[in-house]
Formats: structure tokens, sequence, C-alpha cells
């Protein structure tokens, strides 16, 4: 897969944002391009998945875990809701969630 600048990544996800190209091939490369940026949040999401579940199956191992990467189609509309956001500064790309069923009380 090619690699692209934050600055190459930040146009890109302006031009989508304004739908700002000329043709199916032009909306290809950026799409590429925002492919590549959330791509790029994979590695980094297994990672914090892995130790998220290291760490709460040593306390309930009856939880349930979950992890996705934000859609393409969503990475654009958000940027399309908060003009002021670039995409090489989107912060929520990657997410993940467990549900813990184990409960402490205390006296008190």
């Amino acid at each position: 897969m090619q690699q692209y600048s934050r600055t190459k990544v930040t146009k890109a996800g302006k031009a989508l944002c304004d739908e700002d190209y000329h043709d199916e091939r032009e909306l290809e490369k950026l799409m590429n391009v925002l492919s590549f940026w959330r791509f790029e949040h994979d590695l980094p999401l297994k990672s914090a998945f892995q130790l998220i579940q290291d760490v709460v199956l040593n306390i309930d191992k009856s939880s349930t875990f979950g992890n996705r990467l934000k859609r393409l189609s969503y990475i654009v509309k958000k940027l399309q809701r908060w003009e002021t956001m670039k995409l090489g500064n989107v912060r929520d790309i990657g997410g993940c969630r467990d549900i813990v069923f184990y409960c402490v009380t205390g006296n008190g």
C-alpha cells in the first residue's frame, strides 16, 4: 500500500469533505488516501485491544470485547460536521470496548 504524508491526508480529507473532485478517478484517489489513513490505525487498535483483554480477563473471564475502525463514510461525515477538523487530526478512527460483569462492592 502506498504511503501518504499527513499533509496529503489532510488535503484529501478536505477535498472529500467539500466534494471538491472532478471525476470518479479523482474520487478513487482521494478514497485510497482515506483508506490508507484508516488502515494506519489498525495495528495500534489491535495492540490496545490485546492489552485491554489481557488486563480485564485477569479480573473477569466472562467479559465481552469488541473493536472496530470507523467506516469510511462516517469519517467523511464527521469532517463535514466539524468544519475546522482535519483528517490528519481525527482521533477516533478506531475504538475498542469491553463489557465487564464483575462488580466490586465495599462497605461504607
